[in-house]
């Protein structure tokens, strides 16, 4: 869905499954990514998560929030 390129993350044009993010999502994501690299700058810490999604019958939209 998302990889980084250099220090930036941006969409995955091949993997995004036709998913599309909202420039702000993406902008706070590299804010975030930015201040772990100037806080953490020996990856002391870090969290990991991955999203999915699935699909369903009807379903054509949704929204997550963090």
């Amino acid at each position: 869905m998302l990889h980084k390129e250099g220090s930036r993350w941006t969409a995955d044009r091949i993997n995004a499954q036709g998913l599309t993010f909202d420039p702000a999502f993406l902008k706070a994501i590299n804010t975030l990514s930015h201040i772990s690299d100037v806080v953490f700058t020996n990856g002391e810490a870090g969290l990991h998560f991955e999203l999915r999604p699935g699909t369903a019958d009807g379903v054509d939209a949704g929204r997550t929030l963090l």
